[in-house]
């Protein structure tokens, strides 16, 4: 049995492999879909929390002019929590210790160097600087570091934020001279001094 085609088959067969083809790319499409839904919500779930706090530092010069008998420098430090964090954070100050001018501090202090601090806020201290002897006229950076972290999320990496503060040394450093000794002088040598001149000064009135 011969089987006749038809030019009305070919075009239903066409039709078919081409539906075929359009069921088939859907498939695919919505399947893609499906599993970018589902992956983006685990990727998110891993990703890693900031570890930035945001504060920021700055300084303001209260003394920063040392020379001769003059050892002494002084700044405020501003510490601001940015309010987007949302939560305080635990601030402890300190001098960077890879400064290259750190040398010429014989000491230093902050009014307060730890503490907490809400969003939104500002905390401003006092550096106190005393001043080597022997440091030379230039001008020198101490760089102050301010290392946050989060109380409630100790798991967080700290985050470190740093400002300069500049000394200008105009004449080298000196320790103020001794005081010149003064002698000691007792109650009764006082009184037997007294006693002398005015035995003297009697003479002189009678021999007047």
């Amino acid at each position: 049995m011969v089987q006749v085609i038809t030019h009305g088959s070919v075009l239903q067969l066409q039709r078919k492999k081409i539906i075929f083809l359009v069921l088939c790319i859907c498939t695919c499409w919505v399947a893609v879909v499906t599993s970018s839904s589902c992956i983006a919500p685990a990727t998110s779930a891993i990703a890693p929390q900031s570890p930035c706090p945001g504060i920021t530092l700055s300084s303001s010069p209260i003394d920063k002019d040392a020379g001769e008998h003059d050892n002494k420098a002084s700044y405020e430090i501003s510490i601001y929590l940015d309010p987007e964090v949302g939560t305080p954070e635990h601030v402890k100050l300190s001098i960077n210790s890879s400064s290259a001018d750190n040398y010429i501090l014989k000491d230093y202090s902050f009014s307060e160097s730890e503490f907490n601090l809400n969003p939104g806020n500002t905390k401003t201290v006092t550096l106190s600087m005393t001043i080597n002897y022997g440091t030379t006229p230039g001008n020198y950076t101490v760089k102050v570091d301010g290392n946050a972290t989060v109380p409630e999320m100790e798991w967080l990496p700290p985050e470190t934020a740093s400002t300069a503060c500049y000394v200008d040394v105009y004449e080298t450093v000196v320790p103020l001279p001794p005081p010149v000794a003064v002698p000691e002088y007792n109650v009764i040598g006082l009184l037997a001094l007294i006693g002398i001149l005015s035995v003297v000064l009697a003479a002189v009135m009678r021999r007047r």
